[in-house]
């Protein structure tokens, strides 16, 4: 009876030094390491990356921080430019005529929630620079051609959120862009 192999010992053994190198080697190894939500704080996100790429349609939605203005609209134009540790996206956003109060929630209203027709003739021009680490800077042109400026994240590969600001600090947005839906 000394002699027999306890084979469920064994597999137990085996599979537990199979999950700790399989750790060792996730922490060591930085793609995998960076696929980890818990231990991938310092890793390149990457998720600017995802929501802005070409042919995909985005809209793009802002409402005044005291909620009484709301804006939304879809990106046109979208042109992205690759350079070293960042990207530069360019775009345009014609703003919809809309019946939404200033404080409806941003999540809930979408381009295609229904038939807007352009509010003004002319468009939102933007210009987006964002880098590894999925924070970005904002150039805003109103259809007045004032420039906001503003900050952000992408949040994950379906949202990216900031703060925009007129340059005398008058009012302040906040804005959201993310994909549209199919």
């Amino acid at each position: 009876m000394l002699n027999q192999w306890n084979w469920e010992k064994t597999t137990t053994a085996i599979g537990l030094i199979l999950s700790a190198v399989g750790i060792v080697v996730a922490i060591v190894t930085p793609e995998i390491r960076c696929l980890i939500p818990i231990i991938n704080q310092n890793c390149p996100k990457g998720h600017c990356k995802s929501l802005f790429k070409n042919n995909q349609r985005i809209e793009a939605k802002y409402n005044r921080t005291d909620l009484k203005h709301l804006e939304f609209g879809e990106v046109e134009n979208l042109e992205i430019i690759e350079r070293d540790n960042d990207t530069l996206v360019t775009g345009i956003v014609y703003l919809l005529d809309h019946p939404y109060p200033g404080n409806k929630n941003l999540e809930q209203i979408s381009v295609t929630s229904g038939k807007y027709t352009h509010k003004f003739p002319n468009p939102v021009r933007f210009q987006i620079n964002y880098n590894k680490n999925d924070t970005w800077d904002l150039d805003w042109y109103d259809v007045s051609g004032t420039k906001l400026v503003g900050k952000g994240q992408c949040q994950n590969a379906k949202i990216a959120t900031g703060r925009l600001r007129y340059p005398d600090g008058h009012h302040t947005y906040n804005i959201i862009f993310e994909p549209i839906q199919q």
